[in-house]
């Protein structure tokens, strides 16, 4: 990591946004995001969130260098719904206003981003409760060790008027974030980083096998012939995401989707999305 002044650095600035572009995988993402942009965005922890926030049904990335909550570990993925994206043992432990889980956490810098009228702000810790500690210390005492001992957060997003979807992004420093130079550097780096997390596959870790909507993982070339990724579109597919959905929710193009939907369509005969869909599960149902 490099020692810059924030403030004057456009070169280093432009150098750290051309880097995205040849990120790849996860590996070089945290690296990126753990090497030149701590000059101009420091963090301990960066959380992304996407999907219909107003429906609940949100998936999220936790990228951090910490061994508790690095990505390969049990907090790197969650989706679907408040109870595939609780992180908690028990959903009904308590910390301060919120429940144990990123679920209400992602939910409340939400809130308090369209509060601030879509525009990055910065919250600071306040005194009286761990305000950024989503992981309660029953659950996991280093991870809410290391979250409670961060002093803000800056957050920032966008909002995808046809979709009808948005996409969150929060940044938790030791460091006090509440210089606007930090809130100007977000807006910048932004579209860097949310293109570099599309281009990012999923980890193997990323689902919710105790979830029946969650993507089938043994089915590959079972289903008359549909490949895994297929059979994992059909999933989302059978509870009525659109393509664009899909296609967020999977970080893949939507023009990839409507693709692998026309090859599901030939290989299972069906016409439409509902005849394939239930096509399929009489597949299933027959397996």
């Amino acid at each position: 990591m490099r020692d810059v002044n924030i403030h004057n650095d456009g070169i280093g600035i432009l150098q750290t946004a051309e880097a995205s572009l040849r990120i790849r995988d996860h590996r070089d993402l945290v690296q990126w995001l753990q090497g030149d942009v701590q000059s101009f965005l420091p963090h301990e922890v960066l959380i992304a969130a996407w999907g219909d926030f107003g429906a609940s049904s949100i998936t999220f990335n936790i990228l951090s260098a910490s061994p508790h909550l690095r990505p390969e570990g049990k907090y790197g993925f969650g989706n679907l719904s408040p109870s595939g994206v609780s992180m908690c043992l028990e959903d009904s432990k308590p910390i301060g206003t919120r429940r144990c889980g990123a679920f209400s956490f992602l939910l409340d810098m939400r809130d308090r981003w369209l509060g601030h009228r879509c525009r990055p702000y910065v919250a600071l810790k306040t005194t009286t409760e761990d305000d950024f500690a989503f992981i309660c210390q029953r659950c996991d005492r280093d991870a809410a060790k290391l979250l409670g001992s961060m002093r803000s957060s800056l957050v920032h997003g966008f909002s995808d008027q046809r979709g009808k979807l948005e996409c969150i992004y929060i940044f938790l420093s030791s460091k006090d974030l509440s210089d606007t130079v930090y809130r100007r550097s977000l807006r910048f780096f932004l579209p860097y980083l949310d293109h570099s997390l599309r281009q990012v596959s999923h980890l193997p870790i990323q689902g919710d096998d105790t979830s029946s909507n969650a993507s089938v993982k043994d089915e590959s070339g079972d289903l008359s012939g549909l490949s895994q990724r297929e059979v994992e579109i059909m999933e989302w597919v059978r509870i009525g995401k659109t393509n664009f959905e899909v296609a967020m929710i999977l970080n893949i193009s939507a023009f990839t989707v409507k693709n692998h939907l026309q090859r599901i369509f030939r290989k299972l005969d069906a016409s439409n999305r509902a005849q394939a869909v239930e096509k399929l599960n009489r597949l299933k149902q027959d397996a």
